[in-house]
Parts: C-alpha cells; structure tokens; sequence
C-alpha cells in the first residue's frame, strides 16, 4: 500500500519561487558588477625577502611596471633590484640589479619607465665618494645595461639619482644633496639616453643652504619639474617646485602654494601632464596637523586650477606623499591614512578638470603599517600603487596594486547585498503575512 502524499501548500510553494528568484537576482547583480576598488593584480617579488620594501618606488608604461626594491640583498646587503612585470599577465619580465652593485648602494630608490628603456637611481653608489650616486639605463625587452650616469662634478653625499624621470631620449635625475648653492642646495641634471652626454645642469636661481633642490623630478617633452622641498619662501620649510625648459635651460615658471606656510613641504613629489603639473605638500593641515594636500597648475600660465586634499582626511595621513598624473586624472597617495590600520595607507583618484574625487583606493588586504600609497603610478586607466610594509614575503617585503581605474561610480557588492536582500526580505515578509 502506497503512502500517501502530503497536501502541497500552494503558498510555501510561491515563497520557495519568490526566495529562489531573489537569489538569482542577487547572484545577476553581483556576478555583473565590477566593485569600484577591484584589483585587477598583486605584484610581490617572487624572490622577496623580509626588509627588502618591495614598492618603495613605481613606474608604468604601456603594459609594463616597474617596481623597485631597495633592500634587496643580490649584491650585498641592501644593495637594492627593480623588477618589470608585465601588467596584462602579471608575469616577471625582467629583475635589474646594477652591474657593479655593492651593500648598501639601495639600487632602486627611484624608477622611470618609457617605451623599451627603464631608469634606476642608486643613491649610494660611491663611483665619485660615498654614497655620491648613480642611475643606470637598461633596454626593456634585452634586459641589458644601456647607460651608466653619474654626475661629472659628482662628490661624496650628492645622492645623484634620489629622483628619475624618463622623457622621449632624455632622463632627468636629481642631487638633491649637491652643494653649488651652498650645502644640501641641490641640483638636476638632464642627459642624452642615446648618446649618455650631459644636456643640461639646473639649479635654482635663488637656490640656498638646505634648499634639497632636486627632491622629486618630472619630464613631459620638452619641460622638467623640479621641487625644492625645503626651500623657505613661505616660511621655513615651506617648499616651491621649478619648471625649466630642457632645450634652452630657461626657469619658465616658479610654483609655491597659494596658501603655503612653513613646514608644509610643498614639492615633496611632484608630475607633469601635457600642460598640468600636480605638487604634493605632505605636511600641509587642512585636515589637521600633517594631513596633506596637492596643488594643480597650468604649466603655460603659471596659474593655479585645483587644490587636493582628502575627503576623509586625518591628521598626519600625510596626502601628497606620492603624486602622478595622466591626462585629466590625479593619483595621490596618502601613505599615512588608517583605514585599515594606523598607516595601512590609501590613494584617491580625482579629476583634474572638475576637482571632484573619483575613487579611493585602499589594499584590500592592507593592515597596519602597510604604507600603501608610498608610491604611485598612472597611465590610462591603470594605477599602480606600492606598499613597501606589506609582508606577504616576511615583514615589510613589500608589494605594489594594479587598479583599473573606473571613473563611472559603481556601486560597492555590499550596496548591491543590501538592494537584493531588501527584495527577497520583503517578499517573505509579504507571503508571511498572507500566511497568517
């Protein structure tokens, strides 16, 4: 004898339907959205080490990054390495060590990337007296050693190579320890990637003691931004960035904050964009003490188009400590912001045109101490951002993020969460009541 079957309660049959379609929906709305913070790549040395700050500099062009590593120990302790990756893949292309690298020489302060060549600072090579510094020129796609730079007046303490830029077949690379203004004046100088000879040799023309001329450097075809992080027009520390044209030598514009003061460090990083150069001032207090800001202006006029400062800003996050531009868009880290964790680091994303902020970017597995945000790249609408603390390979190893940059806001997956389950709650609510 057959048992037979219960009654079906038609209305638990609906509420099963209903709950089922929510859940697709749900599904739908998250399998078709792309998060607004959605790391496309994590990059980490496939030989890192603990100590090695992995990230501590940036650099992108076309489809490759290159990443610097300042503690890296190939050649000796600290002797530093820079790593190129390809960002479609995520693949090692090449690792750079300096040729003649020796301990200590920290290989990798500074990168640049342009077409097939890429620049590295080793501030503490001693080929003109200790810790006098160097740069060297390597082919992309070979990995071979093009050029070597050092400063043909070069001396003990210079650190020639602490910033590089890259532009067509000139580089750009900073002494911001050099003395012909008077001790830890500073200076840049520009030379011929093809040929290695010397173009130019810039110094402020008000330059003075302590002035660190040469802090950070920017090209865009035929201008060079330079920052003088301590220079005092402003009151003492307050900071100012030059702008020269690399053909002639010529001082075009001189840049200080607007509403500058002392101890702002305006000019601690510094980009150029077509007719645009973005100045970090890591110290400045809108937001608090250290908070940080940037400032905008237009390279032809001199004038000043936006001021920077983070939405959610704090004191000491210190917003500005890293800049970059590409076409309309600003990239600016803040290696101090806690966001997740004290000095996990962030970066925001802004358009240049209208000032408005874009995106935030924080490390979606940042903690504390991670520093993300130290360093950044932009071209397009990719971003690159290092973290010289994060420790995926032992304690401050080091990685770098790629983003892609979206500028249509997106919703975040918890929003899209709170959409879909707001539907299915209701639905059960309603057969709930009809149950009743």
């Amino acid at each position: 004898m057959h048992k037979q079957k219960p009654a079906i309660n038609s209305q638990a049959t609906n509420l099963k339907k209903i709950s089922k379609r929510a859940c697709f929906q749900l599904f739908i709305l998250l399998a078709f959205t792309t998060p607004a913070n959605a790391v496309d790549l994590k990059l980490t040395a496939p030989d890192g080490s603990a100590g090695d700050q992995f990230g501590n500099s940036v650099a992108l062009s076309d489809n490759t990054a290159l990443i610097g590593s300042i503690k890296d120990d190939d050649k000796g302790f600290a002797s530093g390495s820079a790593y190129l990756f390809d960002t479609t893949t995520g693949s090692l292309l090449q690792k750079f060590t300096a040729p003649d690298g020796s301990a200590q020489d920290q290989f990798g302060y500074s990168v640049a990337l342009s077409d097939n060549t890429a620049l590295i600072g080793s501030i503490k090579d001693d080929d003109k007296g200790f810790a006098s510094g160097s740069a060297y020129l390597f082919d992309t796609t070979t990995g071979s050693l093009l050029q070597k730079f050092t400063a043909p007046d070069g001396s003990e303490g210079d650190q020639f190579g602490y910033s590089v830029a890259l532009s067509n077949n000139t580089a750009l690379i900073s002494s911001w320890l050099d003395d012909d203004n008077g001790i830890n004046s500073g200076s840049a100088y520009l030379f011929d990637t093809t040929t290695g000879s010397l173009l130019q040799k810039f110094t402020a023309p008000d330059g003075s003691a302590q002035d660190q001329f040469g802090y950070s450097v920017a090209l865009s075809d035929n201008k060079a931004l330079i920052s003088s992080r301590f220079d005092n027009d402003k009151g003492f520390a307050s900071g100012s960035a030059y702008l020269f044209d690399t053909t002639t030598g010529s001082l075009l514009q001189k840049f200080t904050a607007p509403d500058g003061s002392a101890g702002d460090r305006f000019g601690y990083s510094v980009a150029l964009s077509d007719n645009t150069a973005l100045i970090g001032s890591q110290l400045d207090d809108d937001n608090g003490i250290n908070s940080g800001s940037a400032y905008l202006f237009d390279t032809t006029t001199g004038s000043f188009l936006q001021k920077f400062t983070a939405p959610d800003g704090s004191v000491y996050d210190q917003f500005g400590y890293s800049v970059a531009l590409s076409d309309n868009t600003a990239l600016i880290g803040s290696r101090g912001d806690d966001d997740k964790g004290i000095n996990s680091g962030s970066a925001y994303l802004f358009d240049t045109t209208t000032g408005s902020l874009l995106q935030e970017f924080t490390a979606p597995d940042g903690s504390a101490g991670d520093q993300f945000g130290y360093s950044v790249a932009l071209m397009d609408n990719t971003a690159l951002i290092g973290s010289l603390g994060d420790d995926d390979n032992g304690i401050n190893s080091g990685s770098a993020y790629l983003f892609a940059t979206n500028p249509q806001s997106t919703p975040e997956p918890s929003s899209l969460l709170g959409i879909a389950g707001t539907f299915a709650i209701a639905a059960l609510s309603r057969k709930k009541q009809q149950k009743k």
